[in-house]
């Protein structure tokens, strides 16, 4: 049984809360055995009444001790020649015990009346604080906070926690000051200069931004959070190689900052509460192998317990451990089996892994299959639960059922008729179904709910082009591309205007439009890709090649962006930088006929000597035909041996590719597979094949 009461739920569950906070517990007996002078009196009539809590479902070891507290509170109330510190030092414990397990009615009550009582102890203040912040009431933990420093200007964490509060109030030059501040302090440096990055990255300043991640994660080399932000950081200076390389290690692990105050939970928390309450805590500081522990620990005394194997599975997460996290919710699910929020949880974590690719497609729809289930059984729980309904079309889209997609899809929009981007979503699985007019209809309905997002405009247009409503698709994009507010959607409705341009055939209307969709967002690589096509029909062959390669700059494993570079090189008439390409094409793509194919001929049949290496070009057609027969790749090794000098070897492989033409109806490669015929016959290799 879970030890944590939530307010919302009505139910106890396991939060975060209560873990920064635990580092605070004094004992209330020794405070009250040092008071000895005669108290002032205390006005209890202006103390807040405690909320009452219901323990009927707690565990009976912290049941008991919870009412030992309660009681004992009680008992000094009763008292009244007890001076304000002690009601205080008691109301405080009380408090600091009901966070323990997320009372947090109950705790928020004790503690104002603590800091009412004792206004000058910094330690109530910071309590109240936290619980403020991380109940997300920030001008509360503000105040709170800037009392804990009025009072004890060198406590770092509450700086560290007023700065937290500027940066999520976008505060930045209060956040600015408070970090420069917590810089000094010692073991707070790496959190302040990790938040001095944050505003960094958000004036625009990537290199300043860089600067102070890495002397961040100098300080603390295990919060490899930081490497995700190292990695935007390079990003946007254009450092794609150092972007990719701190992209591959980051991590979860967070920048922690020390507490001033020695933890005591251990004598505080207790049985299974005590346990989770660890692990949580373990978790808050980064300490994930430590918190699956006790996590572990948790689940052997209480096997029943779903917060026990609901915090385990979420820790194994942390860890990266994703498939043994899922079996752990999977026996969550078991013994909570009405928790629609916990099934709805665990089908989401089942279909990310498959859109990010970390299933295998023969383990792909077993998964998706699995969160199909859940995501039913939540929505008889609770059939008006929206998100479940748009995560159950996702996984029937998966499953490629865009019927059952857009039938979920019709529920969630009774739910919510104005949501313009679920209709533009069952508008795409209406016309995946095979039905085009419902597709239009839907797209109707659009149209009428009045100003939408620009996204979902963008959606929309792009579906009406797949839809083949092009003259309906165009003042959508041109819209776009002049007023939409954000400067990756004018470059999307640019880059999507050039496409209309070009099937049109306007390829100058083409290319200026994906120049201007490239000076809003360099790193569009589709509309250089794109643009390297139009550049090549032109006749612009290095312009072609040149825009190919930026392509390959931004996406390295855009294999046909390479393909393209190397035949405009080849166009271009640079032939050594085409076989570099080629080479490297090959080499990164070692089962893609098309480098090969490309790279046999260049070495078989160049205009330029120095280029052609007859041998190792004939062994690489040969086994190109070997893997993949064709008619090309027959035409290519004739001319391999045509040029090492066997042209009865050329005629004879010409001869047969001449006898198989004359059996199909492609007569322009039949008319030139008797001129090469010709010319073998004659003794004269082939040279310049792609003059053409």
């Amino acid at each position: 049984m879970s030890h944590f009461l939530r307010r919302a739920a009505g139910r106890w569950a396991v939060t975060m809360v209560w873990a920064i906070l635990l580092s605070f517990m004094v004992s209330v007996v020794s405070a009250v055995s040092t008071v000895s002078a005669q108290p002032p009196a205390v006005d209890r009539a202006s103390l807040r009444p405690i909320p009452a809590v219901a323990l009927d479902v707690a565990e009976p070891a912290v049941r008991q001790q919870l009412e030992q507290q309660r009681a004992e509170l009680e008992r000094i109330l009763q008292r009244n020649d007890l001076a304000a510190e002690i009601l205080a030092q008691a109301y405080g414990e009380t408090g600091q015990l009901y966070l323990v397990y997320d009372l947090t009615s109950a705790a928020e009550a004790c503690l104002m009346n603590a800091v009412m009582l004792a206004p000058s102890v910094e330690r109530w203040h910071y309590l109240l604080g936290t619980l403020y912040q991380l109940d997300n009431r920030l001008e509360l933990a503000a105040t709170s906070l800037q009392e804990t420093l009025r009072l004890a200007p060198g406590d770092g964490a509450a700086v560290m926690r007023l700065a937290e509060i500027a940066l999520r109030q976008e505060r930045a030059d209060e956040a600015q000051g408070l970090l420069a501040r917590a810089v000094g302090s010692p073991g707070f440096e790496a959190a302040a200069r990790f938040g001095l990055g944050r505003l960094a990255a958000k004036r625009g300043d990537a290199r300043a931004a860089v600067e102070q991640f890495a002397r961040a994660l100098e300080l603390q080399p295990g919060a490899d959070v930081l490497h995700y932000h190292l990695g935007q950081g390079y990003r946007d200076l254009g450092d794609e190689e150092a972007m990719r390389r701190e992209f591959a290690v980051r991590g979860e692990n967070p920048v922690r900052f020390p507490d001033p105050l020695a933890l005591e939970l251990q004598a505080r928390a207790t049985g299974v509460g005590a346990l989770l309450a660890l692990g949580r805590l373990s978790l808050t500081v980064g300490l994930v192998d430590e918190a699956v522990e006790r996590f572990r620990r948790a689940v052997a005394v209480d096997p029943e317990s779903a917060a026990a194997r609901r915090s385990l599975a979420g820790a194994l997460h942390r860890q990266g451990k994703v498939e043994d996290a899922l079996i752990e919710y999977e026996k969550a699910v078991r013994g909570a089996p009405d928790d629609a929020g916990l099934r709805y949880f665990v089908a989401k974590l089942e279909l990310d892994r498959v859109r990010v690719g970390e299933v295998t497609d023969e383990a792909a729809r077993a998964s998706i299959e699995r969160a199909v289930d859940h995501l039913r059984a939540v929505l008889e729980q609770a059939p008006d639960f929206l998100a479940a309904l748009v995560e159950l079309a996702g996984a029937q889209e998966l499953l490629g059922d865009a019927a059952g997609a857009a039938e979920s899809l019709e529920r969630a929009l009774a739910l919510d008729p104005g949501a313009a981007a679920l209709r533009v979503y069952r508008a795409r699985m209406l016309l995946a179904a095979g039905d085009p007019a419902g597709a239009r209809t839907e797209l109707g309905r659009v149209d009428g709910l009045g100003e939408i997002a620009d996204k979902d405009v963008l959606d929309s247009a792009l579906l009406r082009f797949d839809l083949g409503d092009l003259e309906k698709a165009r003042p959508s994009l041109r819209f776009l591309s002049e007023r939409a507010a954000e400067p990756a959607i004018r470059a999307r409705a640019l880059f999507h205007l050039g496409n209309l341009d070009g099937q049109e055939g306007a390829f100058d209307q083409a290319i200026g439009a994906y120049r201007k969709a490239l000076e809003i967002d360099e790193r569009l690589v589709e509309a250089r890709f794109n643009l390297g096509t139009l550049l090549g029909r032109r006749g612009d062959f290095r312009g072609a090649a040149i825009e190919n390669r930026r392509a390959i700059d931004l996406e390295p494993g855009y294999h046909q962006a390479r393909y393209a570079e190397a035949m405009a090189w080849i166009l271009a008439g640079e032939l050594a930088t085409a076989k570099k390409r080629l080479e490297e094409g090959l080499e990164a793509y070692p089962n893609h006929p098309g480098f090969a194919h490309l790279l046999a001929r260049l070495l078989v049949a160049a205009a330029d000597p120095a280029i052609r290496d007859g041998m190792t070009g004939l062994e690489i057609a040969v086994r190109l035909y070997q893997a993949v027969p064709s008619g090309d790749h027959a035409e290519t090794v004739a001319m391999g041996f045509a040029e090492i000098g066997r042209f009865d070897r050329a005629v004879e492989w010409q001869e047969l590719l001449v006898q198989t033409l004359e059996k199909g109806d492609d007569a322009a490669f039949l008319a030139r597979a008797k001129h090469y015929l010709e010319l073998y016959r004659k003794q004269q290799p082939v040279r310049s094949p792609w003059a053409d």
